[in-house]
């Protein structure tokens, strides 16, 4: 269980050192009111613990007087002033010894000047974060985003607007913005592919409980494969935590130690026999006149399977339709499955949405208009 101390202070009015934080809330010596941010930790040697206490939450400071009380009092103990809206008194950072280190008295002007510095940084991230706020450019393109889209134009907005903030400045949700155009069918493209494979030796490398079957003339050589963590022992330190209300604790603590253990295994050089791609043969045409057809395969077959053979592999199939905007007079392909694209003629009317700022057909929005 942890053990409770009391912070010590000094007074920033008349110099007055080693004050306890928790039973001297004025000075002895001038009697002036307790400032929490001038608290710090003790040596071990200046240690006083405090019996049976019970943590009621941080100190408040008096809205009027600046007193520092109990949490939970409803009225300032020094000027009686109601305590609503009061702030909860500074903590001083955490530190920490290890096994048979001593602490020593914390340095008061140290601490109150890095705690200064890093108001000081808290602020400017602070004016950082509102300057970043002010030039967002989603605030500068939403009147732009507002407006009706002339087409004629999109691609050079897209291009200004890049030029003037940095597409990637722009967020994700600006750029998948997309305005509805109108376009006709203008042609037909197809095309038709089949994967030839071959039976071919080729090389490898692996562990040895990983060869794929088949392998030949397999090579190992002894390798570091891993590392296992082992468990070697334990670290343990104490550390002080301020509370806020006059007291810290301090607590034990330990962490396990580990060491690096190399993990070796035969890692293997090997040769195997395996089919591999080779080539695509293709067939492509025009119009929905030319029909369809996949390509003559000419291809070295074997009655049994030895080095040098083909086979045909997988097919794949485009059928293209070519878009045409009337209006801007820009060109779209988009991709349909070989039923629509065969009683799609031309002059067909389609809906088609395009990239606001960037262009670009989203040809999933593909609709035909009645």
């Amino acid at each position: 269980m942890a053990k409770v101390y009391e912070m010590l202070w000094d007074c920033k009015f008349c110099g007055q050192q080693k004050l306890l934080a928790k039973t001297h809330r004025t000075c002895t010596q001038c009697g002036a009111a307790q400032d929490p941010s001038w608290r710090y930790f003790p040596s071990d040697a200046d240690k006083v613990a405090v019996q049976n206490h019970t943590f009621k939450g941080k100190d408040q400071l008096c809205p009027a007087c600046d007193s520092v009380n109990p949490a939970g009092n409803t009225f300032c103990i020094r000027c009686g002033a109601p305590m609503e809206g009061a702030e909860t008194a500074q903590t001083v950072p955490s530190r920490s010894k290890g096994a048979g280190e001593n602490f020593e008295t914390q340095n008061l002007k140290a601490l109150q000047q890095a705690q200064k510095e890093l108001e000081q940084l808290r602020e400017q991230a602070q004016r950082k974060r509102m300057g970043l706020q002010r030039s967002d450019p989603t605030v500068h393109v939403q009147r732009f985003i507002r407006q009706p889209v002339n087409r004629k134009t999109l691609a050079i907005a897209g291009v200004g607007l890049g030029s003037m903030i940095g597409l990637a400045s722009l967020p994700v949700w600006l750029l998948s913005l997309s305005v509805p155009i109108t376009v006709e069918v203008t042609g037909h493209t197809w095309q038709r592919n089949i994967a030839i494979e071959s039976y071919q030796s080729r090389s490898g490398s692996d562990w040895d409980d990983s060869l794929p079957s088949g392998a030949y003339n397999v090579s190992c050589s002894r390798k570091q494969r891993s590392t296992n963590r082992i468990a070697d022992g334990e670290t343990c330190s104490t550390r002080q935590v301020d509370q806020g209300d006059g007291t810290f604790r301090e607590e034990n603590y330990c962490t396990t130690d580990y060491r690096e253990e190399p993990v070796y295994g035969d890692y293997c050089t090997y040769r195997t026999n395996a089919w591999e791609h080779s080539r695509w043969v293709t067939t492509r045409g025009n119009g929905l006149a030319d029909t369809p057809r996949w390509p003559t395969v000419n291809a070295q077959t074997c009655a049994s399977i030895q080095l040098g053979c083909e086979r045909q592999g997988r097919r794949k199939e485009t059928y293209r339709l070519q878009l045409r905007d009337p209006e801007s007079g820009d060109v779209y392909q988009c991709d349909r499955n070989q039923t629509e694209w065969q009683t799609t003629p031309t002059s067909t009317q389609f809906q088609l949405k395009i990239g606001r700022f960037l262009g670009g057909a989203r040809c999933k929005t593909l609709e035909r208009l009645s």
